[in-house]
């Protein structure tokens, strides 16, 4: 039986972590919103338009923070069952864990952010940004970091050749 790569919760810890702080930012700001129902949903200048229960909000907003939580673990255990330790030619094993269980983090983010944005509109009547300007923000910055990985792999692999290359004799004719 070949060997599998074991689970690890920092897999998905930037998943577990937004899923935690969404419930502590439900828990802050639900008793603080005044009436029943809560401005919810906004139109491109920032006006509501829409409109919902508290509880539907904060029990809907916190089920999608779960429920990427929950993939992001299955995606992670899924990539440690199929991946096999030193297989060449493949990306690392850790890093394909490590990505595939933290990819849905941006989705998270954004769900975060459009959670405080509601919040801080049903009290103080104020956006903190324009959601589409934090997606466009929240996007271009996690697209960085897997460029810059890149960079780095890329990097490292031709500086490793050229240092070979200088280290070998040269032939004489």
């Amino acid at each position: 039986m070949m060997e599998k790569l074991p689970f690890r919760w920092r897999y998905v810890a930037a998943p577990l972590v937004l899923c935690a702080a969404s419930l502590l930012l439900a828990a802050y700001f639900y008793p603080r919103l005044e009436g029943t129902r809560i401005a919810s949903h906004f139109n491109l200048r920032g006006e509501p338009n829409g409109w919902m229960s508290r509880q539907a909000f904060v029990l809907i907003m916190v089920a999608i923070q779960v429920g990427f939580a929950a993939v992001s673990i299955v995606l992670a255990r899924w990539t440690s069952s199929l991946l096999r330790p030193g297989t060449p030619g493949q990306i690392p094993g850790v890093a394909s864990q490590w990505l595939l269980g933290n990819i849905l983090a941006i989705g998270q983010i954004i769900v975060l952010f459009v959670m405080a944005d509601t919040f801080w509109y049903n009290l103080h009547h104020a956006h903190l940004l324009p959601v589409w300007l934090f997606i466009i923000i929240a996007v271009v910055i996690a697209a960085m970091g897997p460029m810059a990985a890149i960079g780095i792999v890329v990097g490292s692999r031709v500086l490793g050749q050229a240092t070979k290359k200088s280290d070998e004799p040269e032939s004489k004719e």
